[in-house]
Parts: structure tokens; C-alpha cells; sequence
């Protein structure tokens, strides 16, 4: 049995640190594992086994991304609607917020 590193195991999978965060919630990727008080990484033979049962079940790892798609699907969950506090003058830049001059300097 070998442990890698986190970074280690980013690199042999190509994809960032929060996806893997989001595989191991899903179930879809083994857990990280205590090496040490102050170290943790993952099974190098689990990481392997993960990755050829991707390949194997999906080449394009098309399975991951539906997943991620479902949840953040904007249909399925309406967003709060996006209300600006000072729209912008005719001008195109903003106005202050109190409502008064801008500030020309400190004279």
C-alpha cells in the first residue's frame, strides 16, 4: 500500500481540489486517509481503481458532469432576483451612495 499527497493526486486526475471535494461527497472517489498527525492523502491502489472504473463505465466522464449539472440546474431552483442598489447615471458610472458630490480631492 503507497499514500499519496492531495496535490499528487490533482495532478493525476486533472481537475481541481474542489472537484474532488465534490467527487468524495458523491461517493464517487475514496477518501482522503490520516498518513500522520499532520498529514493526510489517499490509497494510491483506491485513486488507481477509482480512475479505471471511470474509464471503463464512462471515457468522457460524462457521469460527473451531469451530476454537477442537476445541481446547479438555474430551472430547477429560481434565484433571488438581482436588484441594484445605485443603478448607473446616463453617464454610464455610478452615482455615490450618500446621494451628494463626489470628492475632487483633499484641498
Amino acid at each position: 500500500m503507497r499514500f499519496i499527497r492531495t496535490k499528487d493526486v490533482l495532478r493525476m486526475l486533472g481537475v481541481s481540489r474542489t472537484t474532488v471535494w465534490r467527487m468524495v461527497r458523491a461517493g464517487a472517489f475514496p477518501r482522503r486517509v490520516t498518513i500522520s498527525a499532520r498529514a493526510s492523502g489517499h490509497v494510491l491502489e483506491e485513486v488507481e481503481a477509482s480512475m479505471e472504473e471511470r474509464a471503463d463505465r464512462n471515457p468522457a466522464g460524462l457521469d460527473l458532469l451531469a451530476s454537477q449539472a442537476a445541481h446547479t440546474d438555474p430551472a430547477a431552483e429560481p434565484g433571488p432576483s438581482v436588484v441594484r442598489a445605485n443603478p448607473p447615471s446616463a453617464s454610464g458610472s455610478p452615482s455615490p451612495p450618500h446621494g451628494g458630490r463626489r470628492r475632487q480631492g483633499l484641498g
